[in-house]
């Protein structure tokens, strides 16, 4: 697609039917989206990979046991910095997404949420200690985003195809 057909298609990738219009496990891939969504997004899977990175980083550390308390506070410490830059680079893409785009995000914070106040509170009240109460907690709200994010996607997709088809059934 030429640079024009993409601006005349307001910055979207033409997603054919049978072609682009699904992606990895249904969702829609990256050429239906606006360009300037494509880079937020890009951005802010950098930093969450950062900040990842860095806390691994951290637990790897700790767990050699050959460092100091201060020493291992402060790599964790430092691991907020990705951390803060993953929040305000995800803020921005909220804030300059299409309304349909910043609706499936919205919706899918809302499930993962849900999920992991649900599993904190439960494990609070079960008093499940230490890194088993943090995956605790994680998972499910990692999962329930996913999951979200994974049906908003193929939601779309089925009507961008019905609307592909009833489009043809027209002409």
């Amino acid at each position: 697609m030429t640079d024009v057909e993409r601006s005349e298609n307001g910055g979207r990738s033409r997603a054919g039917r049978g072609g682009n219009v699904l992606g990895y496990l249904g969702t829609l891939n990256e050429n239906s989206m606006r360009d300037q969504d494509r880079s937020n997004e890009r951005q802010v899977v950098i930093y969450v990979c950062l900040w990842t990175l860095t806390l691994v980083s951290t637990a790897v550390i700790k767990g050699l046991g050959q460092f100091q308390q201060p020493i291992i506070a402060f790599i964790f410490l430092l691991s907020l910095i990705p951390a803060a830059l993953a929040v305000k680079s995800y803020l921005k893409m909220l804030r300059e997404a299409d309304e349909m785009f910043r609706t499936r995000q919205l919706e899918a914070l809302a499930v993962g949420f849900g999920a992991g106040f649900i599993s904190g509170t439960t494990v609070i009240f079960l008093e499940i200690p230490g890194a088993l109460g943090a995956i605790a907690i994680v998972a499910p709200m990692t999962l329930g985003f996913f999951a979200r994010m994974v049906l908003a996607g193929r939601e779309a997709a089925r009507d961008a195809s019905a609307a592909i088809d009833a489009n043809e059934e027209m002409q």
